[in-house]
């Protein structure tokens, strides 16, 4: 199971050594198994993780943690980054005693980028939406109030931006004209 799991997994000493790691974090880290066993966690540990990393391994070797949860990140044989999520647990002796860790590592590299890309797309519109000089308003339909409105909208009608998000957009529109936006509204 150990060395089959679709999964990486490792075994570390209580010096933070690994004592044993599986097929799937060889090939997520890229190094061979011989090169991993008796080296150190922390020489694959992003430098900017390394700190909080061996003091939550400390915790665990010290017995005053059973296991933690961690997102980091480990730095490939190629020198590019790895997001994992790391799940520690330390395995006990008969007495209660720490004797070695156990970790479950899940490569979520991907998922990391493309919530980045998500963000960076979010920022674009933001940027977009905020300096149009046209008015730009987005609207709920179950409701018809505003969800969100930029500058240029809220100067073109002469409403503050709480005004215009606290009103439905129909009694901003002018009488005459409510029937011409609402019926397409309510297709929509």
């Amino acid at each position: 199971t150990f060395e089959n799991a679709a999964v990486g997994m490792t075994l570390v000493d209580l010096d933070g050594n690994w004592l044993d790691v599986n097929r799937k974090f060889c090939e997520m880290m890229g190094y061979s198994k011989e090169t991993l066993i008796g080296s150190s966690f922390t020489v694959v540990t992003h430098p900017d993780d390394y700190e909080d990393d061996v003091r939550r391994f400390t915790l665990l070797r010290a017995g005053k943690l059973d296991s933690y949860f961690v997102e980091k990140r480990y730095v490939h044989k190629d020198g590019h980054i790895l997001w994992v999520d790391l799940y520690r647990a330390v395995q006990k002796n008969e007495q209660g005693s720490p004797i070695y860790t156990i970790a479950v590592v899940i490569d979520i590299t991907e998922r990391k980028q493309a919530v980045e890309a998500m963000r960076q797309s979010e920022a674009k519109f933001r940027a977009v939406f905020e300096q149009a000089a046209i008015g730009i308003g987005r609207v709920r339909f179950d409701d018809a109030r505003w969800v969100d409105v930029n500058d240029a909208f809220c100067n073109m009608l002469g409403y503050s931006r709480e005004e215009m998000l606290s009103t439905p957009w129909p009694q901003m529109t002018h009488p005459e004209d409510v029937d011409l936006d609402l019926i397409p509204f309510k297709r929509m």
